[in-house]
């Protein structure tokens, strides 16, 4: 059958389309790919989320730094150690969000291959893994919004509200971890 006839051109150019994307065992639009695409999609977007909130809380702090602790002067030459000890609390706290952070851009996903697909259920298993990182996404809203809502005022007392929720988000890494955990 000769190849320049526009019907025969058309079938043979999707039939190689067709090679192109499956020939290699891989098909786009399995039910698991297009979890594992949502699954990445979920988790940066809590990435993204999570890095607003520490936005948040870096332009409070700065705030804070201005209104309390202002420049040194003759008279004032070192800041309140009061403050000091409230900044630094908070200080703990952006390194607490910035290490959950690192925790989720670094989460694994399980690996597609043959062999795993035949020792696990690879579909309850992403699934698992997307409810898991949606209730990440959620949490890390909340946090974005209880970021947003601070005033330098209330910098004092954010510790000890925002700790729940950061317990909450690595609570929900450690579960993600144990679902990808080889047993």
């Amino acid at each position: 059958m000769p190849l320049n006839e526009p019907a025969d051109l058309e079938t043979a150019l999707l039939q190689a389309g067709e090679l192109l994307l499956n020939g290699w065992g891989f098909n786009w639009y399995r039910a698991e790919n297009l979890m594992r695409a949502d699954d990445i999609l979920l988790r940066n977007q809590a990435d993204q989320l999570l890095g607003d909130a520490l936005a948040a809380f870096r332009r409070a702090e700065t705030v804070f730094r201005q209104k309390y602790l202002g420049n040194p002067s003759r008279q004032t030459p070192l800041p309140d150690p009061a403050r000091m000890v409230e900044l630094q609390s908070f200080r703990t706290l952006l390194e607490s969000v910035e290490a959950l952070r690192t925790r989720l851009r670094g989460a694994s996903m399980p690996p597609d291959d043959k062999v795993w697909r035949r020792h696990r259920d690879e579909a309850s298993l992403l699934s698992s893994l997307g409810q898991c990182d949606a209730k990440l996404a959620a949490s890390a809203q909340a946090l974005r919004a209880e970021a947003l809502a601070i005033t330098p005022a209330g910098l004092v007392d954010m510790p000890g509200q925002i700790e729940p929720r950061l317990r909450q988000l690595s609570d929900l890494l450690d579960e993600r971890s144990k679902l990808l955990a080889v047993i």
